[in-house]
């Protein structure tokens, strides 16, 4: 297995759900940007251990398990997805995270977003732009120069907020979710929606006032929409970072996908078809034999993980058969596309029949693509 795949491969299997992730890939387990490196360009890693110390004056891309950045030198913004994330030193940039756990402790020159389970902002941390944040949950000590806003199911406030805050608590109907100790200070107004009322020091300093929207029974529609808004949220972002993965380690792969794709789309499309049937049934016949279960294991893994790479696959497809037809002379970076076919790609996900209709023919048709496009390196 070569390393770019085996790097693929680790990214994927981090940022698909969860039952995908019982699958076991080793990969290259250890990354480590040691102090004395200078990157003076973007800088793109996946792995199961990602350490970054030196110097990038860039943009920093990262997909791992562990993720460790303790540098202040990143002169650019952060997009990471990880199990536990640790972000320290100066960051000249936003930061843009998903994951189970995050850990700040140090400053961040421009936002923080973070999508996941739980974050915790250390007293000695600066956020000098806004921190959006949609989790679980979100424990802030320290210092924020703008907006706090989001939704979260629990909120402790201990630090500062140089504007509002502005958050949805769905922690449940007996307990309100949101703590706001006496040494927290909020330099503008206190906006949440919630089941209950807050616990809200007396010692703590809201200059702009405290507004209490209270979650009513009739309202749970709307609380169940949030839920899904965030979860899209996250399958957008998580789908970008395996496209911007894909892009880094096969720059010519996107691009070779939609000429194969606009080639011949019928003969690219029951590739795949045949691509996606064929391999579950050797999956069964090499799980009935001893020598051939461990290739079929194996076999399964990629055809899971392949069941992933196909939407993003398909999300590029879909905007640049778009683009082509409705904006051909605009000039678009390969990952804003990129993102805007992620995006209409989830929206059309939720449109019953036509919608379902099209993302089944697109994702297909990315599976032949691939197929055309190792067989065409292979043939070079």
């Amino acid at each position: 297995m070569t390393k770019k795949l085996k790097l693929l491969l680790v990214a994927l299997v981090l940022l698909l759900p969860l039952p995908i992730l019982a699958l076991e890939v080793h990969g290259n387990d250890n990354i480590v940007l040691g102090t004395d490196k200078i990157i003076d360009s973007n800088y793109y890693a996946a792995g199961q251990n990602v350490e970054i110390y030196g110097t990038v004056n860039g943009d920093l891309f990262l997909a791992g398990d562990t993720i460790i950045i303790d540098s202040t030198n990143i002169n650019g913004d952060i997009f990471v997805a990880g199990s536990d994330i640790s972000i320290s030193g100066k960051i000249n940039g936003s930061v843009r995270a998903a994951g189970e756990k995050i850990n700040i402790n140090g400053n961040i020159v421009g936002n923080f977003m973070f999508f996941g389970q739980q974050v915790t902002v250390n007293d000695q941390t600066i956020i000098n732009g806004h921190m959006t944040t949609w989790g679980q949950i979100v424990n802030m000590h320290g210092h924020i120069m703008g907006n706090l806003e989001g939704g979260v199911e629990s909120l402790l406030v201990s630090g500062q907020v140089g504007r509002n805050v502005d958050m949805h608590i769905s922690s449940g109907q007996d307990k309100s979710g949101l703590q706001i100790e006496d040494t927290a200070v909020i330099n503008g107004e206190l906006k949440y929606k919630a089941w209950q009322e807050g616990d809200i020091a007396e010692g703590a300093t809201i200059t702009g006032g405290t507004s209490f929207d209270q979650i009513l029974k009739v309202n749970k529609t709307k609380a169940e929409g949030l839920g899904l808004a965030k979860s899209l949220l996250i399958q957008f972002f998580m789908m970008l970072v395996v496209g911007m993965v894909l892009i880094y380690l096969w720059p010519k792969l996107l691009p070779r996908t939609f000429d194969l794709a606009h080639q011949n789309l019928l003969v690219t499309f029951f590739k795949g078809l045949g691509l996606l049937v064929l391999t579950p049934v050797a999956v069964i016949i090499l799980l009935f034999t001893v020598i051939g279960a461990p290739l079929g294991l194996m076999l399964l893994g990629l055809w899971l993980m392949m069941l992933y790479l196909a939407k993003v696959i398909g999300a590029w497809l879909l905007i640049r058969f778009l683009q082509i037809k409705f904006f051909s002379k605009k000039k678009i970076s390969d990952i804003t596309l990129l993102a805007l076919g992620i995006l209409f790609f989830i929206i059309l996900s939720k449109i019953p029949i036509v919608g379902w209709i099209i993302i089944m023919i697109v994702s297909v048709t990315a599976w032949g693509t691939v197929v055309g496009f190792i067989f065409k390196n292979k043939q070079k």
